[in-house]
């Protein structure tokens, strides 16, 4: 059986600590590093009221302490539960009623979508934001959870839930939350890494936003296959496509949309991509002239690859 996320990351933190899981910013995050301050906000989570089974939400753009505060959860027996970054109150607020987190954990430019909550909903004293504005929000701050004194930790179940994803409501105008547990994560990172050829010589540079299953479930099969990736905050054509060229990326992933404005960068400012060996489009319908000429301009095939965020 693969290996679960958190089974990943401690293996790999234990056989090759000083590896480069990701780099943000040009700050590089060793598998040790990303373990030990994992475990830190575990405690944090368990000294701050969260239990096994509880929701914890997590509201924020790319950055490492989304991917802490994942591997945090799964740690602890908490449930991850992201919400997208681009959606207003009158989308959240209806999702968080129905999550009833136990912390939410957020970020200062984003936070005013969420502030409206109900206190009964999401306390005031449940609120964490990861930047330096906690204060002036009236919340509390990110170091919280990586100050607490160590506590006991269960030994969290591969069966049980450990991801709640929201789906993107294109099928009914309402999103719904969809399961995994820690074991049908390592089944789907493991499809993954094999249906594409991932080797742990692969590089990835990721513009994919890490509160939606695209970006979340990547990063988290790149950790458990032990290659690196590069984190940027967003999307963004020029950036992407620069630190392929810097970090001799191999690999793209991305939407429609995304490739068109890919392609309009590299004709406007040609880079080195011949270390790419592959790209898969998703997400969406890629017309047939979108395929051609990504493939004519990036210079390697776009594959079609389709998933749902149950798999």
């Amino acid at each position: 059986m693969p290996l679960t996320p958190l089974q990943a990351l401690l293996y790999q933190a234990q056989s090759r600590p000083e590896a480069t899981a990701f780099i943000f910013h040009e700050d590089v995050w060793t598998y040790q590093r990303l373990a030990e301050e994992s475990e830190r906000v575990a405690h944090g989570l368990a000294a701050n009221g969260v239990k096994p089974g509880d929701r914890v939400a997590l509201h924020m753009l790319n950055r490492p302490e989304i991917i802490v505060a994942y591997y945090a959860c799964y740690r602890l027996g908490a449930i991850a539960a992201p919400l997208r970054t681009t959606f207003t109150f009158a989308e959240l607020g209806p999702l968080l009623q129905r999550l009833q987190p136990a912390l939410y954990i957020g970020e200062a430019a984003i936070y005013p979508n969420v502030a409206p909550a109900d206190t009964v909903t999401l306390p005031v004293s449940h609120r964490i934001l990861v930047d330096e504005h906690a204060g002036t929000h009236g919340v509390r701050p990110w170091d919280i959870l990586k100050q607490a004194p160590p506590v006991d930790l269960p030994t969290p179940s591969i069966h049980e839930p450990a991801l709640l994803i929201h789906t993107s409501g294109t099928t009914s105008g309402t999103p719904k939350f969809v399961a995994h547990t820690p074991s049908s994560l390592a089944a789907t990172n493991d499809i993954v890494c094999k249906h594409i050829d991932l080797s742990t010589d692969d590089v990835w540079v990721s513009g994919m936003t890490m509160v939606q299953a695209s970006g979340a479930l990547r990063a988290q099969c790149f950790i458990q296959l032990g290659a690196p990736f590069v984190v940027l905050d967003g999307f963004d054509a020029d950036a992407l496509l620069d630190n392929i060229e810097r970090y001799r990326g191999t690999c793209l992933f991305g939407f429609p949309a995304q490739y068109a404005a890919l392609i309009q960068s590299q004709q406007a400012r040609p880079r080195d991509l011949s270390s790419l060996r592959f790209a898969t489009v998703g997400g969406d319908i890629c017309p047939i002239e979108l395929q051609q000429k990504a493939t004519l301009v990036l210079g390697i095939p776009l594959h079609n690859m389709w998933t749902a965020t149950e798999t």
